[in-house]
């Protein structure tokens, strides 16, 4: 028995359940996969907007400038790494120069603050490996890059060292609404055949809102229309081709057809995409010669010097677009219109359902804004509810004995040997994290779970020579036989015998 039941732990649901936590509220986070972090949230831009982009007076915009608010204290309470590059929305023709003085005014009315148009010798003061194509740019010093995979881990941990609790591993097949004990609850069922109750439920479900939705409402009111992205990742040997994060003006002759962004990581690599698809599909995460040869050709325009000979990995990802069924005024019939805004609202025929959805770019900037107004729907619908006195914003620093000097290593090791046994040279990852990382509340069970909190196979030979190593240290940590462990969800063993 709950009085909140959170679907979904990527960034937002992550980021509400934090947000809750500050109450004395027994919070549950329900999870199909085997981690938190598992689809839109790991695979993104990893960029956190200044806000130019999105329509004035809609909800993203309002978040998207709150949450800019509140990031760099978030962060300094979570220990995530973020950093504020700034960006250059640039035009390689004269075809988007009326774009960038668009986009300049919307930020204008959005209030964000610093924006301004560069001419060409400041935007190459600025990016000296940028094409000389380039005539004019919107230049935005408040746009950051950020960690997607320690911002969720870490709000889903702080929350949980707050008392919110999290079930991995499932999957919500049904959800009724009934009278138990005089009390309108919730009932929740998962398809490993356990039941939860909830007073509040909260649908945070990414790719799969709507069916969460229709799962308890009869207003069937929108559709995930999932828009699928790939990505290429550059050696940190090209961390340094590009300061800001470049995005660029729409193509000249195709206005629907998006330019590259080439952007630096907080990891010292750099990153280049997305690509654009619409798709029926929401797990189909391969990548095509033909989607990635047209990233690099963007790439190749904007920074002509760059090294693609230097890509070490490609990855795809999905936004979460929303498409809603309005009534044609004209003839009557439902009609399907692209979502302009997020939808986070209470649903208009069950109390004390909350939908989240539509949670595409900037979603990642704006989650701790968007859990911040969830909050304070979940205290109204409630009414009364007391603060928790025992929050603690803070999470336990996570040592990184890459970013140690050498004296710091020394005392480290001599505190713990663990840290003295490099696993994985690439991204210079120790024991001592690995151990970290799995022990953890929201700790790591899988492979790509200890990935993205480590960094471990994720430098330039991609785990050739770490892999097994890690895996023999988590099969001895969570006590689980090697050749029963995940890569990802539930079915992905790495190996086949013994």
């Amino acid at each position: 028995m709950y009085d909140v039941c959170i679907i979904g732990a990527g960034v937002v649901g992550s980021f509400v359940a934090r947000e809750l936590s500050k109450y004395k509220l027994k919070v549950l986070i329900l999870e199909k996969n085997s981690d938190v972090c598992s689809e839109v949230s790991k695979a993104n831009s990893a960029i956190f907007h200044s806000g130019y982009n999105n329509k004035p007076k809609t909800n993203e915009a309002k978040y998207c400038i709150r949450s800019h608010e509140i990031i760099n204290q978030i962060c300094s309470d979570l220990d995530v790494e973020y950093k504020k590059t700034g960006s250059l929305l640039v035009s390689l023709d004269d075809a988007g120069r009326d774009s960038i003085y668009e986009k300049y005014e919307n930020g204008v009315k959005n209030k964000v603050p610093g924006i301004k148009i560069l001419e060409k010798k400041e935007i190459l003061s600025l990016e000296p490996n940028i094409s000389d194509k380039v005539t004019l740019a919107l230049y935005a010093p408040t746009t950051g890059i950020i960690n997607p995979f320690e911002m969720t881990v870490a709000a889903c941990e702080n929350a949980m060292e707050n008392g919110a609790e999290l079930k991995l591993n499932c999957e919500v097949i049904g959800i009724s609404k009934n009278k138990f004990e005089n009390q309108d609850l919730f009932e929740i069922k998962c398809k490993d055949d356990n039941k939860y109750f909830s007073k509040i439920l909260i649908n945070c479900a990414g790719l799969y809102t709507d069916k969460i939705n229709n799962m308890i409402s009869n207003d069937k009111f929108f559709e995930v229309a999932p828009k699928k992205g790939q990505y290429i990742v550059l050696d940190k040997l090209e961390g340094e081709i590009v300061n800001n994060v470049i995005f660029v003006t729409k193509d000249k002759e195709d206005k629907k057809k998006r330019g590259v962004i080439v952007s630096p990581t907080t990891s010292g690599n750099i990153l280049l995409g997305p690509s654009a698809e619409d798709t029926k599909e929401n797990d189909s995460t391969f990548t095509t010669n033909k989607k990635l040869n047209f990233i690099q050709n963007g790439a190749k325009k904007v920074c002509p010097s760059i090294n693609l000979d230097n890509a070490i990995t490609s990855f795809a990802g999905f936004r979460p677009n929303v498409n809603l069924f309005v009534e044609n005024k004209d003839t009557g019939e439902i009609e399907k219109e692209k979502a302009k805004d997020f939808i986070v609202k209470q649903s208009s025929d069950v109390a004390g359902f909350i939908n989240v959805a539509g949670i595409k770019s900037p979603g990642l900037t704006c989650a701790p804004a968007i859990a911040e107004d969830v909050a304070n729907m979940v205290v109204e619908i409630l009414g009364q509810v007391e603060k928790n006195e025992s929050f603690n914003p803070k999470r336990k620093k996570v040592v990184k004995f890459k970013n140690l000097d050498e004296a710091s290593r020394n005392e480290l090791i001599k505190s713990n040997k663990s840290y003295g046994n490099i696993i994985c040279n690439c991204e210079l990852i120790t024991e001592g994290e690995i151990l970290d990382a799995i022990h953890r509340k929201c700790g790591a069970t899988t492979l790509d779970g200890l990935k993205r909190r480590t960094r471990i196979g994720m430098g330039r030979c991609q785990g050739n020579f770490c892999t097994l190593k890690a895996l023999e240290i988590m099969s001895r940590e969570l006590n689980i036989p090697i050749e029963k462990l995940q890569k990802s969800n539930q079915g992905s063993e790495l190996f086949m015998e013994e």
